[in-house]
């Protein structure tokens, strides 16, 4: 193959030409680069701005669920006192309270008098009362079916009437 000569002014033609392409390949992928960085950066501030939007949301439902359940759980607490002080103060009336016969009447001898205590059905305690209160339940109960005596307060008390 013979060998021939380019003249050195083609090649830095060709050179020069080449360079520029690349020089315009290179500016477009720059400013491509940049566009989708400036998107990218649009999207993760939106993306940012609406998680710490519904985050705030959340904390402040939270915040007013714990709130509501504080106020109902003090609410059960001062039921569940109340309840428990007013068995204290039952079960010490039951035991403090002696239970009277009721007077012969007219008609009734000593010799016919029967006393019998029945356990009506209802003195069982239902299955919901704790285990510990079930022998106060059974207790009132039989209490209530056994007594006839009807306990009125002092005439003191009593209203009056002009």
């Amino acid at each position: 193959m013979a060998e021939s000569k380019v003249p050195l002014d083609t090649i830095i033609k060709h050179l020069s030409d080449t360079l520029s392409q690349h020089g315009s390949t290179i500016r477009t992928l720059e400013e491509s680069i940049e566009s989708v960085r400036s998107q990218i950066d649009t999207r993760i501030n939106t993306i940012r701005d609406d998680t710490k939007q519904e985050l705030q949301s959340l904390e402040t439902n939270l915040t007013n669920l714990i709130t509501a359940k504080d106020t109902v759980w003090t609410q059960v607490s001062d039921s569940i006192h109340s309840l428990n002080t007013d068995l204290q103060e039952l079960k010490t009336l039951f035991t403090n309270h002696i239970i009277a016969q009721p007077p012969p009447t007219e008609h009734s001898t000593p010799t016919n008098v029967q006393t019998t205590v029945h356990t009506p059905v209802h003195a069982v305690p239902p299955p919901f009362v704790n285990t510990s209160l079930s022998t106060s339940y059974v207790l009132l109960q039989t209490h209530m079916q056994a007594s006839t005596t009807i306990v009125l307060p002092p005439s003191t008390t009593l209203p009056t009437f002009s």
